[in-house]
């Protein structure tokens, strides 16, 4: 079998470990980096010399031989860079979430269904050993009747200029509800707040119903204050 050619699009905070995962692969080889900031492709550079990379992710997808895609790029591009890599035909696979827009992921959805070409979300916490086998003992009933769940997430990292913590950190979340489950949720409530910027909450309380009257319960915070103020001191 031939090695998968693989391109990828925002070397910023995650995209890194996409290039070094997929370059460790026997199947897989990655060949060419898109970045708009010169010095991201500079750290690419130094690390991967033999990678070709570009300012702009259009002139990778239109001058490198390619298989897929991974897009790591700020989600409020999402759905401009994977409409263009699935319109270039390649495979994608996209950092959560898809698109901040329900109507323009399921263009996505069906752009790849009609070009036969896979389009996958990264929610890395469904291949987590752990979370595999918290499924397992709930399909053989091992766990008996899951009255709820519930997951904190806080102080995770970089405050987020483009979504909330709701796109942020709760799509792993309900992913890994689902996952666990089998189901989606019948009924959902959400409140937030915007303590740290304007119009982007960074802190959420999110509850989900699900079939059989089981509860799942999400709390995310953007960032603690650790967090923040290593952001504040940033600026």
């Amino acid at each position: 079998m031939n090695a998968i050619n693989i391109g990828v699009i925002g070397c910023g905070h995650w995209g890194p470990n996409h290039v070094r995962v997929f370059s460790q692969f026997r199947d897989s080889r990655v060949v060419a980096c898109a970045d708009p900031d010169p010095k991201r492709l500079e750290v690419i550079r130094e690390q991967y010399p033999h990678l070709k990379l570009f300012a702009d992710y259009r002139e990778l997808l239109q001058t490198s031989p390619l298989d897929a895609v991974v897009v790591a790029a700020p989600t409020r591009v999402h759905h401009e860079v994977v409409k263009a890599s699935l319109e270039s035909n390649r495979h994608v696979l996209c950092e959560k979430p898809l698109c901040v827009d329900a109507r323009e992921a399921g263009e996505l959805v069906a752009l790849a269904e009609s070009r036969s070409l896979v389009l996958m979300t990264g929610h890395v916490f469904l291949f987590n050993s752990g979370i595999v086998k918290l499924k397992e003992l709930v399909e053989k009933g091992d766990a008996g009747k899951i009255h709820y769940m519930r997951a904190l997430r806080t102080n995770l990292g970089p405050v987020r200029r483009d979504v909330n913590s709701v796109f942020d950190l709760a799509t792993h979340d309900i992913s890994i509800f689902n996952f666990v489950l089998n189901s989606q949720p019948e009924s959902v409530s959400a409140v937030g707040g915007h303590y740290l910027q304007e119009n982007i909450e960074d802190v959420a309380f999110i509850c989900l119903r699900y079939p059989g009257n089981t509860l799942a319960q999400h709390f995310g915070e953007l960032a603690g204050p650790q967090a923040a103020a290593r952001d504040c001191r940033r600026r």
